[in-house]
Protein backbone atom coordinates (compact mmCIF):
# COMPACT_ATOMS: atom_id res chain seq x y z
CA UNK A 1 0.00 0.00 0.00
CA UNK A 2 1.81 3.23 -0.98
CA UNK A 3 0.03 6.71 -0.32
CA UNK A 4 0.90 8.70 -3.35
CA UNK A 5 -0.28 12.48 -5.05
CA UNK A 6 -2.26 13.17 -8.45
CA UNK A 7 -1.12 16.67 -9.62
CA UNK A 8 -3.36 18.52 -11.84
CA UNK A 9 -2.36 22.19 -13.53
CA UNK A 10 -4.15 24.05 -10.63
CA UNK A 11 -4.57 21.05 -7.69
CA UNK A 12 -3.04 18.42 -5.96
CA UNK A 13 -4.85 14.96 -5.07
CA UNK A 14 -4.32 12.75 -2.15
CA UNK A 15 -4.33 8.37 -3.32
CA UNK A 16 -3.40 5.61 -2.34
CA UNK A 17 -2.16 2.93 -4.44
CA UNK A 18 -2.56 -0.81 -3.51
CA UNK A 19 -0.79 -3.97 -5.45
CA UNK A 20 -0.52 -7.18 -4.77
CA UNK A 21 3.86 -8.46 -3.95
CA UNK A 22 6.27 -9.15 -6.27
CA UNK A 23 6.61 -7.62 -9.65
CA UNK A 24 4.34 -10.04 -11.72
CA UNK A 25 2.75 -8.02 -14.88
CA UNK A 26 -0.50 -8.33 -16.67
CA UNK A 27 -2.31 -7.52 -13.48
CA UNK A 28 -5.91 -6.23 -13.16
CA UNK A 29 -6.47 -2.28 -12.45
CA UNK A 30 -9.23 -1.18 -10.38
CA UNK A 31 -9.95 2.85 -9.93
CA UNK A 32 -12.53 3.27 -7.39
CA UNK A 33 -14.02 6.70 -7.08
CA UNK A 34 -16.25 7.92 -3.70
CA UNK A 35 -19.37 9.89 -3.14
CA UNK A 36 -20.12 13.44 -2.64
CA UNK A 37 -18.99 14.51 0.97
CA UNK A 38 -17.01 10.88 1.29
CA UNK A 39 -13.86 10.05 -0.17
CA UNK A 40 -10.93 7.08 -0.12
CA UNK A 41 -11.16 5.94 3.38
CA UNK A 42 -13.72 4.25 2.94
CA UNK A 43 -12.41 2.47 0.23
CA UNK A 44 -8.81 2.06 0.98
CA UNK A 45 -9.84 -1.60 2.64
CA UNK A 46 -12.47 -2.52 -0.15
CA UNK A 47 -9.33 -1.98 -2.58
CA UNK A 48 -7.19 -4.12 -0.44
CA UNK A 49 -9.91 -6.98 -0.80
CA UNK A 50 -10.18 -6.69 -4.28
CA UNK A 51 -5.90 -6.66 -4.72
CA UNK A 52 -5.94 -9.98 -2.57
CA UNK A 53 -8.63 -11.81 -4.05
CA UNK A 54 -8.09 -10.58 -7.47
CA UNK A 55 -4.32 -9.87 -7.85
CA UNK A 56 -5.55 -6.32 -8.89
CA UNK A 57 -3.61 -3.26 -8.73
CA UNK A 58 -6.42 -0.72 -6.92
CA UNK A 59 -6.73 3.22 -6.32
CA UNK A 60 -8.69 5.32 -4.42
CA UNK A 61 -7.96 8.61 -4.04
CA UNK A 62 -9.83 12.16 -2.88
CA UNK A 63 -12.18 13.97 -5.54
CA UNK A 64 -11.15 17.73 -5.05
CA UNK A 65 -12.73 19.62 -2.43
CA UNK A 66 -12.42 15.92 -0.59
CA UNK A 67 -10.26 14.28 2.32
CA UNK A 68 -6.80 15.49 1.68
CA UNK A 69 -7.00 16.86 -1.72
CA UNK A 70 -6.54 20.12 -2.34
CA UNK A 71 -9.42 22.45 -0.81
CA UNK A 72 -9.04 25.36 -3.11
CA UNK A 73 -12.97 27.05 -4.60
CA UNK A 74 -16.09 24.49 -4.33
CA UNK A 75 -15.24 22.08 -7.41
CA UNK A 76 -17.85 21.88 -9.78
CA UNK A 77 -19.26 18.50 -11.99
CA UNK A 78 -16.50 19.25 -14.76
CA UNK A 79 -13.61 19.68 -12.13
CA UNK A 80 -14.13 16.55 -10.58
CA UNK A 81 -14.14 14.75 -13.83
CA UNK A 82 -11.08 16.23 -14.39
CA UNK A 83 -10.15 14.61 -11.10
CA UNK A 84 -11.11 11.15 -12.19
CA UNK A 85 -9.06 11.30 -15.63
CA UNK A 86 -5.98 12.40 -14.01
CA UNK A 87 -6.82 9.25 -11.37
CA UNK A 88 -7.44 6.61 -14.01
CA UNK A 89 -4.01 8.06 -15.69
CA UNK A 90 -2.32 8.07 -12.78
CA UNK A 91 -3.20 4.07 -12.21
CA UNK A 92 -2.46 3.21 -16.01
CA UNK A 93 1.11 4.90 -14.97
CA UNK A 94 1.56 1.80 -12.96
CA UNK A 95 3.48 -1.07 -15.38
CA UNK A 96 2.42 -3.77 -13.48
CA UNK A 97 -1.42 -3.32 -15.09
CA UNK A 98 -2.79 -4.62 -18.95
CA UNK A 99 -4.50 -1.86 -20.04
CA UNK A 100 -6.91 -3.86 -21.68
CA UNK A 101 -8.03 -5.23 -18.05
CA UNK A 102 -9.06 -1.82 -16.10
CA UNK A 103 -11.80 -1.89 -14.29
CA UNK A 104 -13.92 1.63 -12.16
CA UNK A 105 -15.89 1.23 -9.63
CA UNK A 106 -18.19 4.39 -8.23
CA UNK A 107 -20.69 5.11 -5.79
CA UNK A 108 -23.11 7.73 -5.91
CA UNK A 109 -21.85 11.46 -7.08
CA UNK A 110 -19.04 9.30 -7.90
CA UNK A 111 -20.70 6.21 -10.25
CA UNK A 112 -21.79 9.28 -12.20
CA UNK A 113 -18.41 10.20 -12.66
CA UNK A 114 -17.45 6.75 -13.21
CA UNK A 115 -19.90 6.72 -16.22
CA UNK A 116 -18.72 9.87 -17.56
CA UNK A 117 -15.02 8.41 -17.63
CA UNK A 118 -16.39 5.75 -20.45
CA UNK A 119 -16.30 8.93 -22.67
CA UNK A 120 -12.73 10.06 -21.71
CA UNK A 121 -10.83 6.82 -21.30
CA UNK A 122 -11.07 2.61 -22.47
CA UNK A 123 -12.59 0.83 -19.39
CA UNK A 124 -13.70 -2.57 -19.77
CA UNK A 125 -16.10 -3.12 -16.76
CA UNK A 126 -17.42 -0.51 -14.46
CA UNK A 127 -19.33 -0.96 -11.39
CA UNK A 128 -22.00 1.87 -10.61
CA UNK A 129 -23.41 1.38 -6.95
CA UNK A 130 -26.44 3.80 -6.30
CA UNK A 131 -25.24 6.12 -9.19
CA UNK A 132 -26.53 9.75 -8.95
CA UNK A 133 -27.74 11.19 -12.60
CA UNK A 134 -27.60 14.76 -13.73
CA UNK A 135 -28.72 16.79 -17.03
CA UNK A 136 -25.71 16.71 -19.90
CA UNK A 137 -25.54 20.67 -19.25
CA UNK A 138 -24.53 20.61 -15.44
CA UNK A 139 -21.28 19.69 -16.86
CA UNK A 140 -20.74 22.86 -17.57
CA UNK A 141 -22.74 25.18 -15.00
CA UNK A 142 -20.85 27.14 -12.36
CA UNK A 143 -23.24 25.78 -9.01
CA UNK A 144 -20.66 23.33 -7.82
CA UNK A 145 -23.68 20.95 -6.36
CA UNK A 146 -26.13 20.10 -9.15
CA UNK A 147 -28.87 17.95 -8.43
CA UNK A 148 -29.95 14.70 -8.81
CA UNK A 149 -32.68 13.44 -11.02
CA UNK A 150 -34.81 10.42 -12.47
CA UNK A 151 -35.60 12.96 -15.66
CA UNK A 152 -32.65 14.60 -16.17
CA UNK A 153 -31.99 15.43 -19.52
CA UNK A 154 -28.75 13.07 -19.95
CA UNK A 155 -28.85 11.75 -23.30
CA UNK A 156 -25.76 12.20 -24.36
CA UNK A 157 -24.34 10.45 -20.98
CA UNK A 158 -26.22 7.26 -22.05
CA UNK A 159 -25.10 7.51 -26.22
CA UNK A 160 -21.49 7.34 -24.49
CA UNK A 161 -22.04 4.36 -22.20
CA UNK A 162 -23.96 2.25 -25.29
CA UNK A 163 -21.56 3.33 -27.81
CA UNK A 164 -18.27 2.39 -25.57
CA UNK A 165 -17.28 -1.43 -24.80
CA UNK A 166 -18.02 -1.92 -21.39
CA UNK A 167 -19.93 -3.96 -19.36
CA UNK A 168 -22.27 -2.41 -17.09
CA UNK A 169 -23.09 -3.26 -13.47
CA UNK A 170 -25.98 -1.63 -11.67
CA UNK A 171 -25.96 -1.58 -8.14
CA UNK A 172 -29.06 -0.65 -6.17
CA UNK A 173 -29.49 -0.65 -2.37
CA UNK A 174 -32.93 -1.63 -1.11
CA UNK A 175 -33.98 1.05 0.77
CA UNK A 176 -31.48 4.13 -0.58
CA UNK A 177 -32.99 7.27 1.02
CA UNK A 178 -30.44 9.74 -1.48
CA UNK A 179 -30.82 7.59 -5.02
CA UNK A 180 -34.53 6.68 -5.58
CA UNK A 181 -35.34 3.59 -7.55
CA UNK A 182 -36.46 5.83 -10.25
CA UNK A 183 -32.93 6.89 -11.01
CA UNK A 184 -31.85 3.29 -11.11
CA UNK A 185 -34.33 2.81 -13.64
CA UNK A 186 -33.16 5.34 -16.08
CA UNK A 187 -30.17 4.06 -16.00
CA UNK A 188 -31.23 0.43 -16.75
CA UNK A 189 -33.46 1.77 -19.42
CA UNK A 190 -31.39 3.42 -20.97
CA UNK A 191 -28.30 1.08 -20.53
CA UNK A 192 -30.26 -2.15 -21.91
CA UNK A 193 -27.45 -4.41 -21.93
CA UNK A 194 -26.55 -3.34 -18.46
CA UNK A 195 -26.79 -5.75 -15.75
CA UNK A 196 -28.64 -5.03 -12.14
CA UNK A 197 -28.19 -6.17 -8.81
CA UNK A 198 -29.46 -5.28 -5.28
CA UNK A 199 -27.90 -4.83 -1.45
CA UNK A 200 -30.98 -6.00 0.24
CA UNK A 201 -31.87 -4.35 2.81
CA UNK A 202 -29.37 -1.56 2.11
CA UNK A 203 -29.40 2.30 2.91
CA UNK A 204 -27.51 4.28 0.53
CA UNK A 205 -24.44 4.71 3.06
CA UNK A 206 -23.78 1.01 3.64
CA UNK A 207 -23.63 1.46 7.50
CA UNK A 208 -23.82 -1.90 8.79
CA UNK A 209 -21.15 -4.50 8.43
CA UNK A 210 -23.20 -7.04 6.30
CA UNK A 211 -24.16 -4.35 3.64
CA UNK A 212 -20.68 -3.13 2.76
CA UNK A 213 -20.06 -7.19 3.19
CA UNK A 214 -22.43 -7.84 0.31
CA UNK A 215 -21.11 -4.52 -1.38
CA UNK A 216 -17.68 -6.10 -1.24
CA UNK A 217 -18.17 -9.25 -2.30
CA UNK A 218 -19.98 -7.84 -5.90
CA UNK A 219 -16.62 -6.47 -6.31
CA UNK A 220 -14.92 -9.21 -6.16
CA UNK A 221 -17.37 -11.53 -8.64
CA UNK A 222 -17.76 -8.61 -11.02
CA UNK A 223 -14.33 -7.62 -11.46
CA UNK A 224 -13.23 -11.10 -11.63
CA UNK A 225 -13.96 -11.17 -15.21
CA UNK A 226 -11.52 -8.73 -16.41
Amino acid sequence: MQKLTIELPDRTLAATMVEPPGDSVGLRGLLFVHGLGSGQRSYVARAATACRQLDAACLTFDLTGHGDSSPGREPRLRDNLADVVAAYDRLLDNPRIDPARVGVCGASYGGYLAARLVGERSIRRLLLRAPALYDDAALDESHPRPLSKADADASHLFVGLNRAEVEILVVESERDEVIPHAVIETYLRNCPEARHAVLAGAAHGLTRPEWNAAFVSLIVSWFAAL
